[in-house]
């Protein structure tokens, strides 16, 4: 009678592991939906982006969004931590900057009403970091909002750094009443480009603990800068497996 107890107890438990593997495969194919499939095509710019799990979930996001105005939005966010409860929250955030941008211009009032809406879900300690760029197409300008998030940059076609795309607030959802400040009126000339990345790429680390770091992001960059945004990318995610070696990947 032991043994028939064991046998079914383990049957149980495996039954058990196999349904949790379902749902979360589920929820990674649900998931991957709602990134966009395929990048805008706007005449003069070479625009894509791309996520990396580190699980079958992922807290890492970007999007396309359109901006009340006629200003296209371009969103890079991540959610503390990696998995299936980061990944809710990164659907959740991306429906509320989706609805805001119908009827909203400013990334930094964008930012201010996701926050509140964020701080009154969350538990204590999680957060977003996000950085929302409102680009002009027809006049080659562009205004940003940094949430926190790791810096961007624009490089010129000489690869010399031309901006820092810095933060200009806290995360969203850490504190209430946060307001957000909105840097305008940057230029982009023919041959520049704009990079942004999450911290998944510039703190992933090799066995000895070294991070990769932005200066060999932006190396990586530098070096293939005269080839499709999707190959520089594509180049980035290898520079970065091969610094960090056999290791598994620690985040997205």
């Amino acid at each position: 009678i032991l043994h028939f107890v064991a046998v079914v107890k383990d049957m149980t438990d495996r039954f058990k592991r196999q349904a949790q593997e379902i749902e979360v495969q589920y929820a990674s194919r649900i998931q991957q939906k709602r990134y966009p499939a395929t990048p805008p095509r706007v005449e003069g710019y070479d625009i894509v982006g791309a996520v990396f799990p580190a699980t079958a979930t992922c807290g890492d996001y970007f999007d396309y969004v359109p901006l009340a105005g006629d200003g296209l939005g371009l969103v890079i966010g991540d959610v503390c931590g990696h998995g299936l409860g980061p990944a809710l929250i990164m659907a959740t955030t991306r429906s509320y900057v989706r609805f805001l941008s119908t009827s909203h211009a400013n990334p930094g009032h964008i930012f201010a009403i996701v926050n509140d809406a964020l701080y009154a879900d969350l538990e204590p300690n999680h957060y977003v970091a996000m950085v929302l760029v409102r680009l002009e197409t027809r006049s080659n300008r562009f205004s940003y909002a940094n949430a926190g998030h790791v810096s961007g940059y624009v490089l010129d076609r000489e690869s010399g750094v031309k901006a820092v795309l810095g933060s200009t607030g806290v995360p969203l959802g850490m504190f209430p009443g946060q307001q957000y400040g909105c840097t305008d009126d940057l230029a982009l000339d023919s041959g520049d480009l704009v990079a942004l990345f999450t911290d998944g790429i510039s703190e992933a680390e090799d066995g000895a603990g070294t991070a990769f770091g932005a200066e060999n992001v932006l190396r990586v960059i530098r070096a293939h800068r005269d080839e499709s945004a999707e190959q520089i990318v594509q180049r980035l995610d290898r520079a970065v497996h091969d610094f960090v070696g056999a290791g598994p990947q620690q985040d997205d």
